[in-house]
């Protein structure tokens, strides 16, 4: 029996569980405790949800039909408010920082904002460098 855990043979017995005299008694305290520490299950916990979906102008990888999906998600099944913004190939990365700044803007103290990149990316050159987004 080596590499096996032997159980007690009170593990299974109800009678050391006596706070659950049934199924439905048990799933009725299991609800209470999830509505003490969850009271506002159907309310979102942010004031507002911005999303912000990145792609190329330059769509080599074909993603443009992904964001497309992306946003109807977003948009139609958790009503949240998306933008798109298709990085230029000239001067990119000023476009791209002046664009999230904008963004940015967006952000109160409950709300939450998402950004998703649609495209190519690689590590920095440095260790302690971000990711390189590029066409």
């Amino acid at each position: 029996m080596d590499g096996f855990i032997r159980l007690s043979s009170l593990t299974h017995d109800t009678f050391i569980a006596k706070q659950h005299t049934s199924i439905k008694r048990l799933g009725e305290d299991l609800q209470s405790a999830v509505q003490a520490a969850w009271p506002k299950q159907d309310a979102s916990r942010y004031s507002k949800v911005s999303v912000l979906l990145l792609s190329w102008v330059t769509d080599d990888l074909g993603v443009a039909s992904e964001v497309q999906r992306l946003q109807h998600v977003f948009e139609d099944m958790y009503k949240f408010q998306v933008e798109t913004y298709q990085i230029p190939d000239e001067k990119p990365d000023r476009a791209l920082k002046g664009r999230i700044l904008e963004f940015l803007k967006n952000y109160l103290d409950d709300s939450l904002l998402v950004i998703y990149y649609a495209g190519h990316a690689r590590r920095g050159p440095q260790s302690n460098e971000g990711p390189l987004w590029f066409p």
